[in-house]
């Protein structure tokens, strides 16, 4: 049980002291990895969207 103790506190310590850097570093990797897929995904999907409509729009006008 003492040998645990010796043998836990400090891992938890280094655990802790790398898990900071580490989420931000995760978080920065989200955010490169998100951003791109956002765009990727938004700008057709609105061109499918908006040219359609505007064509039907101009068609129900006249």
């Amino acid at each position: 049980m003492e040998l645990m103790i010796l043998i836990t506190e400090p891992t938890m310590e280094l655990v802790t002291q790398y898990q900071e850097p580490m989420v931000a570093l995760i978080m920065e990797l989200m955010i490169l990895i998100t951003e791109p897929m956002t765009g990727l995904v938004t700008e057709p999907m609105t061109e499918l969207v908006t040219e359609p409509t505007t064509e039907l729009t101009m068609e129900l006008a006249t």
